[in-house]
């Protein structure tokens, strides 16, 4: 018995030891890249993060998640400056308006770094690829379904979260797409626009204030904020006003989908994040072998409805299958 017990520690043992020895290591690897991630609990960087980790496998190159520090606005341009000086060969961000990418494009380039872009605003004017969805279209997307949920007689609200420019000095091409496809309804209206964040009003206080009107003002809620999407429809669900209040979300969580299906949400429009995610490392590394193919790459914008929902989910599920 107790040499069978040896026998059998040694075996696992040496398998231990051969898979250590079989893990690869960064010098393995052509390319040593860094993605840089806002949040990595959200539904659209798991799925970003799945689709770079893939095209990272099928390119044989190194990939490092980073993820930011939370609450220091100065966070971004610390850990780009970080990676720099590591002496990476290429990071992918997501830059906002305030973000001063020229400076950091300055410093990538004198030390011989790429950069990419993901999901961020406009920085066309210099040659950094950003692979993104249109923010125009993601605004007449969403306003599409918040008409067909209304019946064209739309008041509605707007939530978007604090990367969308709302607080800066450029304005929202998502608010923009919105404002031109209510411009052909003469019943549709912007009532108001709202900017979540941690810091300065949260979902729930922006629940609280919406749902407290003794007479709401709105009969419609555009809600551009993934993880705040599920938490409006659970509100709405609770306050017993699905027939008064539409929803239109943002992104595709699985209770997004489920209260989609269950007509609590009308729809939600959803990036495809996989391709975002395996296009950005196809991108960067295409720049770091001099294959530089244009500052701008559009990717698929998905809208799902009751009508579409059960297909999708389908579709995703034989995807990471």
């Amino acid at each position: 018995m107790i040499v069978s017990l040896i026998i059998v520690v040694l075996m696992f043992s040496l398998l231990l030891v051969r898979q250590q020895a079989q893990a690869p290591s960064r010098a393995d690897f052509s390319s040593h890249l860094q993605i840089i991630v806002n949040n990595t609990d959200t539904y659209f960087y798991n799925q970003f993060l799945d689709g770079a980790k893939q095209a990272a496998d099928s390119m044989q190159v190194f990939i490092e998640i980073v993820p930011l520090e939370q609450g220091n606005p100065k966070s971004l341009k610390e850990t780009v400056e970080k990676g720099i000086y590591a002496k990476v060969d290429g990071i992918a961000l997501q830059a906002g308006f305030d973000t001063d990418i020229e400076s950091l494009y300055d410093l990538a380039q004198r030390h011989s770094v790429q950069l990419a872009l993901y999901e961020s605003a406009d920085a066309s004017a210099l040659p950094i690829p950003n692979i993104t969805t249109n923010a125009y279209t993601i605004g007449t997307t969403a306003a599409r379904l918040a008409i067909e949920a209304s019946n064209g007689n739309c008041r509605a609200v707007v939530v978007l979260d604090q990367t969308d420019g709302i607080i800066s000095d450029h304005p929202s091409m998502k608010i923009q797409g919105i404002i031109d496809y209510f411009s052909e309804y003469p019943l549709a209206t912007l009532v108001e626009t709202y900017v979540v964040n941690s810091d300065f009003l949260t979902t729930e206080q922006l629940m609280d204030d919406l749902f407290g009107q003794e007479q709401l003002t709105f009969n419609s809620i555009i809600c551009l904020r993934e993880t705040s999407t599920p938490m409006f429809a659970q509100r709405i669900l609770d306050s017993n006003i699905i027939s008064l209040v539409r929803l239109v979300g943002y992104g595709a969580r699985p209770e997004t989908l489920d209260y989609i299906d269950r007509y609590i949400i009308y729809g939600t429009v959803c990036p495809d994040a996989r391709e975002i995610g395996f296009q950005t490392v196809v991108e960067l590394v295409n720049s770091l072998n001099g294959r530089y193919t244009g500052d701008y790459s559009s990717v698929n914008l998905y809208s799902i409805t009751k009508q579409n929902v059960s297909e999708f989910i389908l579709t995703q599920e034989e995807d990471i299958g």
